[in-house]
């Protein structure tokens, strides 16, 4: 019975949204995507020791090539065993409880249930002011690791597309021991700016809250044109965008390093649209990233499939699918975007309720910045890292 209520909440939910500030362009329910542009797109940003370069966000709508989506929908097995070793209904916790019986899509429905779970694990609720992660501040003593840039442009799963990205190899690497992995989308966001990612890698590695970790940070696409393809391998809720990682971008990016192959020391991430794109990656290819990073995330309707699936089809098939091997953070706040396309607040609670009824492990907080303002993604990067990592550090 729980579990058809869950069903029916979650498939009532959030019908679309946009990752727009603006929201001023418009699009069509057959997945025609927008501007995914917010206050760090497109965005100048540079780091020590590496080229600047300008991340753009420019949604290209009129895309083709969409592709079919791989999905896994394996069926659970009886609830007794489900319950401890994955699939539906999963385990109820006091958060799946609250959740499902106050389903109010606001702030103090998500606050009345986080305080359930008050450790920072699970779901909690961090009201402002928001300051920048100390993790982003550079620390005397802490080794520095070292950050190359670069272009790439043979892929076969997007050819005639050419990306920027950058590598971050720790001071810590010794090839004789295979480091961790780490892919941030919208690398120009995470490489410099506000994040300053190398940095807080460096003290968390130092730390010991990491291991070795290798990051790669990439941006969109860019077409012959310059026409960006960031809602196409984004937005499509489909297995390309992780093919491309996988079997295009990684091979020719760190080829000459060593590399886990285990997934729960492999991590993909990124915010907005960028987080949508990282657990579509974690959701088709567990067995490469069991560790998926969220902020901001665009789980709604900016663009189909071939099977006319949006982002917003996760809820339900979290709530339907055997559990995976995911350990997943997100984040959202109450003025998080709310247009034609859908509320990003309301599909990132229907996203928490999914995972926590369906027994993933994961951390989501919530709190009051708006889409563009990176303000509390920032403030909360170093923890999520630190909990994201926290079994391998």
């Amino acid at each position: 019975m729980r579990r058809a209520v869950l069903a029916c909440f979650l498939l009532l939910g959030c019908n679309g949204g946009s990752d727009l500030d603006t929201g001023t362009e418009g699009g069509t329910s057959t997945g025609a995507a927008n501007s995914d542009s917010t206050a760090d797109d497109g965005a100048d940003v540079t780091t020590s020791g590496t080229s600047e370069v300008t991340s753009t966000s420019a949604l290209d709508p009129t895309s083709t090539g969409v592709p079919e989506p791989t999905t896994s929908t394996t069926t659970a097995g009886d609830e007794e065993s489900s319950s401890s070793t994955g699939g539906p209904p999963g385990p109820t916790s006091a958060f799946c409880e609250c959740s499902t019986e106050n389903p109010a899509p606001d702030a103090g429905s998500f606050e009345m249930c986080a305080e359930l779970l008050p450790d920072g694990s699970g779901t909690y609720y961090e009201p402002p002011p928001y300051s920048r992660t100390d993790d982003a501040n550079a620390v005397d003593g802490v080794p520095v690791g070292m950050v190359t840039s670069g272009t790439f442009s043979d892929s076969t799963v997007y050819p005639g597309v050419s990306w920027s990205y950058w590598v971050y190899v720790p001071a810590q690497y010794d090839a004789r021991e295979a480091a961790a992995l780490m892919v941030l989308t919208d690398g120009g966001v995470y490489r410099g700016g506000a994040y300053e990612t190398p940095t807080v890698l460096d003290n968390l590695i130092a730390e010991g809250a990491m291991p070795v970790t290798i990051a790669v940070f990439v941006d969109p696409g860019q077409a012959q044109g310059g026409q960006s393809q960031r809602s196409l391998e984004y937005d499509t809720p489909s297995d390309d965008y992780v093919r491309f990682v996988l079997d295009d971008l990684l091979p020719a990016v760190t080829g000459e390093y060593v590399i886990t192959d285990d997934p729960s020391l492999r991590a993909i991430g990124g915010r907005s649209s960028g987080g949508a794109a990282a657990f579509t990656a974690g959701w088709e290819r567990p067995d490469a990233f069991g560790l998926i990073y969220t902020t901001l995330g665009s789980f709604v309707q900016l663009r189909a499939n071939e099977d006319g699936e949006f982002s917003d089809k996760y809820p339900a098939e979290i709530a339907e699918t055997e559990r995976k091997p995911l350990r997943v953070t997100l984040l959202s706040g109450i003025n998080d975007v709310d247009n034609q396309f859908g509320n990003w607040r309301d599909a990132h609670m229907d996203m928490t309720t999914a995972l926590d009824c369906a027994g993933y492990t994961y951390r989501s907080g919530f709190g009051e910045s708006s889409h563009g303002d990176n303000s509390h993604p920032n403030h909360a990067f170093g923890d999520d890292l630190r909990w994201l990592f926290a079994d391998a550090g």
